[in-house]
């Protein structure tokens, strides 16, 4: 079935549904990639929360591997298939956050004494763990599980991060605008802007409906 969002590369690939029904491709495109995304950050959630209560070495190399490999995977699954995702926008600033994630995951992987800081940042994956069964069974505590983690991870925890990578870092011997600093603090900050620029797409949405009413 070729792909006829006029953003997408011109690819043929067979998602099960009538080429004319490009709605139901889509659906498709992105049912599949939560299906995958489930099977694969559950255990970097269970890794994640393993490395913050036993923390070691290979505990926290193991998360740091498994991280860049996810997001790699990701980013090859995005080029291939495009149409999991609803639009341009949210298309491009997803391979934004995962390019920008692994650019940072890198780090801990070639300066193994700051691997620690893998987990930290991976903890916010407790939020696409809830929003994946919240999108199939629309219950109402997963939804509050979902924008509970959502505020409280993405929209304050990670803010306070950029604090607690730009003193390891300042620690570490790496000051602003060093490569290595840019690419630990530098790329974090990336992070953040992308998940209020994500909630800000969330609240406008929410608000055309309204105004249509009003």
């Amino acid at each position: 079935v070729a792909l006829n969002r006029p953003w997408a590369p011109r690819l043929r690939i067979d998602m099960g549904v009538e080429e004319s029904d490009s709605v139901s491709r889509d659906k498709a495109a992105a049912r599949l990639h939560d299906t995958i995304n489930v099977a694969v950050v559950l255990p970097l959630v269970i890794l994640t929360i393993w490395s913050l209560l036993q923390p070691s070495q290979s505990l926290h190399q193991n998360l740091s591997r498994a991280t860049l490999a996810y997001l790699l995977g990701d980013i090859v699954y995005h080029l291939l298939i495009p149409n999991c995702q609803p639009s341009r926008l949210r298309w491009t600033t997803i391979m934004l956050h995962h390019v920008s994630a692994a650019v940072l995951v890198w780090h801990p992987i070639a300066c193994p004494e700051n691997a620690d800081l893998t987990a930290l940042a991976t903890l916010a994956e407790i939020t696409p763990l809830l929003h994946y069964p919240l999108k199939m069974f629309k219950g109402k505590l997963l939804a509050l599980g979902f924008y509970v983690s959502w505020v409280g991870l993405r929209l304050l925890w990670y803010p306070w991060l950029v604090t607690v990578f730009d003193r390891r870092m300042r620690a570490w011997g790496s000051v602003p605008f060093e490569l290595e600093y840019v690419q630990v603090v530098g790329s974090h900050i990336v992070l953040c802007g992308l998940n209020f620029l994500w909630t800000a797409e969330v609240l406008v949405g929410l608000a055309k409906p309204r105004a249509k009413e009003a």
